[in-house]
């Protein structure tokens, strides 16, 4: 079919939880404000059920996924589907992580400058770590607060059809088709963007108006994690 959005049929990601051991007054989560949530068991096992199977790489962040208080045990039903399981954390926390599936995952460390920059030399040696540092000095990088407000219907269709971070986003027991539409949908009361997790997800997410994340994304005109 001619026109149908499937590019957040590429890439999977999913936040299982929003408690965090930092405070960076920069997040894009805005952690300070989702009182340290943990996707549950049940949301979990549906994610399972009806969205991994779709994909073959994924991505788990939060919050700080090391954070979960079932966070192995999570990673090991990943492993168990064969899937290709990258991990971005904070790296504080790795030394929780079970040494029986340590070697079998794949982590992406943050580094930002004053805040957390002294793990690198604690995990830059392991094969499965790369640690990226992140660029946060420039106005309007990574702040949930800098809204570019685009104007019009048409412009916003025109940044979505452009994006590169158009992808499946799984939060709770919704699935969204780019990283900001949940915080659109909770923060600026953009209506209608994500679609309850269930066996006709791919469709239902496809008849979704998604260009309208755009309107108040502050990654429309920006590139707010370019590794240096």
């Amino acid at each position: 079919m001619v026109g149908v959005d499937t590019r957040f049929l590429a890439y999977l990601t999913i936040d299982i939880t929003y408690a965090c051991n930092l405070r960076c007054p920069f997040c894009s989560k805005r952690i300070g404000q989702r009182n340290g949530k943990h996707m549950t068991d049940e949301q979990f096992a549906v994610v399972l059920k009806f969205v991994i199977p779709h994909y073959k790489i994924i991505h788990i962040t939060g919050g700080e996924p090391l954070m979960h208080p079932r966070f192995n045990s999570m990673m090991r039903k990943l492993l168990e589907l064969d899937k290709k399981v990258v991990v971005t954390t904070n790296g504080i926390a790795l030394s929780n992580v079970d040494k029986n599936i340590y070697d079998k995952l794949n982590f992406l460390v943050s580094v930002y400058e004053g805040i957390n920059d002294d793990v690198v030399n604690q995990v830059e040696s392991y094969s499965n770590v790369i640690c990226r540092r992140e660029l946060i000095s420039a106005p309007g990088l990574c702040d949930p607060y800098y809204d570019p407000d685009i104007d019009s219907d048409e412009e916003c269709k025109h940044v979505y059809a452009g994006c590169r971070y158009s992808y499946a986003k799984v939060i709770g027991d919704k699935v969204y088709a780019c990283c900001h539409a949940e915080t659109s949908e909770t923060f600026y009361g953009v209506e209608g963007l994500g679609v309850r997790i269930s066996a006709s997800w791919i469709g239902d997410l496809q008849q979704k108006d998604n260009w309208k994340a755009c309107r108040h994304c502050f990654l429309a005109y920006q590139k707010p994690w370019k590794a240096v």
